[in-house]
């Protein structure tokens, strides 16, 4: 039997999921880039982004994703939600009262 019909991660399949845009996370003042296909939310996308800057000792909860404006962003949502580009810049940032 075939794995093929977990859609979550891995996907390849022409309906859309094989579409990606390169967001721009900083993260504590490191900038990384996360590829991320549209479909993913922007937990997974934070994820990313913290595994990928190192920053493991806090859960994903301690922290907010903001755009480049100051919004808020909801880790819920979907990239293509958002309607993200190649290049968009994000922030990453401990949540106000949260202790490092």
């Amino acid at each position: 039997m075939s794995d093929k019909s977990n859609h979550k991660k891995g996907d390849d399949h022409g309906d859309g999921g094989d579409k990606k845009v390169d967001l721009t996370l900083v993260v504590s003042s490191t900038e990384v880039t996360v590829k991320a296909k549209l479909e993913d939310t922007l937990l997974e996308v934070a994820e990313i982004a913290l595994k990928k800057s190192e920053n493991l000792g806090r859960p994903v909860a301690d922290w907010v994703l903001r755009k480049e404006d100051g919004e808020e962003l909801d880790l819920s949502r979907t990239v293509a939600s958002y309607g993200f580009n190649d290049g968009d810049l994000l922030s990453l940032a401990l949540k106000a009262g949260v202790a490092g």
